[in-house]
């Protein structure tokens, strides 16, 4: 059986690994894979708020598109662990960078890994990552289909982990959480 090899593999098809994919195959990387054990669009419950930084990040990605018809925010109050409050108007900024946006996470994220896909990107949603070894200057990577259980096996000259706080990528290296 043939394994399939990819220049990057990329575990965690959520913001970071798909911006991660949308940014290297706009800089002409041949074959991106992306992998995340859960098929998409699916929700998270870690916010909705798309904030200025992000928006620079989707225009140099060509992607600034899907914040169109999305909720811009205008105002935001922050208070402290102590009571202070402050407000914050987007008048009061002097850039052109607004306060930011609201989109839901469902449909922030889909997008993302839609325009991934879109560019080329070889989509392994709805896999998980069971094992990651480097061997021979490339890393083999064992994946089992989330719903079947199905095992398949890809190798990667790049294996990037963009799987959260709990990282298997992590874990199955033997480093350290955050």
């Amino acid at each position: 059986m043939k394994i399939a090899h990819y220049d990057f593999a990329i575990v965690g098809a959520g913001p970071a690994g798909s911006a991660c994919a949308n940014a290297l195959l706009l800089e002409g990387a041949s074959s991106v894979l992306l992998v995340d054990r859960a098929r998409f669009p699916r929700d998270k419950i870690c916010g909705d708020g798309i904030g200025p930084g992000v928006i620079a990040i989707l225009d140099a990605l060509e992607l600034g598109h899907i914040l169109d018809g999305h909720r811009r925010v205008t105002q935001m109050v922050m208070t402290s662990p102590l009571g202070g409050r402050m407000t914050l108007n987007d008048n009061q900024i002097k850039n052109q960078s607004p306060l930011g946006y609201v989109i839901r996470r469902d449909e922030f994220d889909h997008a993302l890994v839609t325009a991934a896909l879109g560019r080329g990107c070889a989509d392994m949603t709805g896999w998980s990552l069971e094992f990651a070894d480097h061997v021979d200057g490339r890393w083999r990577l064992d994946l089992k289909n989330s719903e079947t259980k199905e095992p398949y096996s890809v190798t990667a000259d790049v294996l990037i982990g963009a799987d959260g706080a709990t990282s298997r990528v992590r874990r199955l290296l033997g480093q350290p959480f955050n």
